[in-house]
């Protein structure tokens, strides 16, 4: 009723109410680009604390297509992308080292496909890697998530 005195008609109440549901619920939804650059960012901060397994479950597709080259290496599915790290970086903080990730550039390729072109920054104890990747992403159960990492150092 007190809308009603205030705004009038019932159809303008409703198409009112309609309009601010649409922008309020849109508002904070981000785009793909912005989705992806947080998945990036997440990721660094796992590798950053040491968490090489936080950093596979936030950047990477969690299956057997999932695919990492290195060098001549190819490295297929999750668990062997995983392992690869592990025994490339070690499993403690201090050899896992800092990473820095400067994404370019992301382009959608479709709706649940695009490709993030980057530069990285690794230092460990031991060496000083970086190089170029190109990162391709699928829209995985509504996270964007790596499927291919062609990473050279």
């Amino acid at each position: 009723y007190m809308l009603q005195k205030y705004f009038g008609s019932r159809k303008k109440i409703l198409f009112i109410l309609g309009l601010i549901y649409f922008v309020t619920s849109h508002a904070n939804e981000l785009s793909p680009q912005q989705q992806i650059q947080g998945t990036l960012d997440k990721s660094v901060a796992c590798w950053n604390n040491g968490n090489l397994k936080c950093f596979m479950d936030v950047l990477y597709v969690k299956n057997q297509k999932t695919l990492f080259i290195s060098g001549t290496s190819f490295i297929y599915g999750w668990q062997n992308c995983y392992q690869h790290y592990i025994n490339k970086y070690g499993s403690n903080k201090q050899k896992i080292g800092q990473l820095q990730i400067s994404i370019k550039k992301i382009e959608l390729l479709d709706n649940d496909y695009a490709v993030a072109y980057g530069l990285y920054h690794l230092v460990t104890t031991t060496k000083t890697y970086n190089g170029v990747t190109p990162l391709i992403f699928v829209k995985n159960n509504s996270k964007w998530k790596v499927i291919l990492d062609h990473s050279n150092s």
